[in-house]
């Protein structure tokens, strides 16, 4: 059987010193140090998560402004465009009407010309001068 004499109760003492120098020795000081490991590293994740929050707020507020900035290119371009297929067409149909005075102007001066030519021979006495140059007449 097991017997209970003043060298167990000395080996129990000194197991009980052990441990509570153990604790105040190593335990203590290893648990404060991954208490402290503990906080630093919940600390950078919700620093790296308030990071992230702020990055993703930053990139949809740069989102918003490319998209706006394009519409906004767009609208310009659009309007630009618009008037610029006007004036071109004004000034289309500017050159079209200022041709067609042009072309109707020489018209009315060539027959005023033909009007107002004098024709010395008809058409009859200039055919008989050909047919007799051709012939060797004459």
């Amino acid at each position: 059987m097991l017997q209970f004499n003043a060298t167990f109760i000395i080996a129990l003492i000194s197991f009980v010193i052990f441990i509570i120098l153990m604790n105040y020795i190593f335990y203590k000081p290893v648990l404060c140090i991954l208490e402290k490991r503990k906080q630093y590293i919940d600390n950078n994740i919700s620093a790296s998560d308030t990071m992230k929050n702020e990055a993703e707020k930053i990139l949809k507020e740069k989102d918003n402004r490319i998209n706006d900035a394009n519409s906004l290119s767009k609208n310009i371009l659009n309007e630009k465009t618009t008037v610029a297929a006007s004036k071109a067409k004004e000034i289309i149909n500017t050159a079209k009407s200022l041709s067609t005075e042009k072309i109707q102007t020489q018209k009315d001066n060539l027959k005023n010309y033909e009007n107002n030519a004098d024709i010395d021979t008809s058409a009859d006495d200039i055919s008989d001068v050909i047919v007799g140059k051709i012939l060797g007449g004459a």
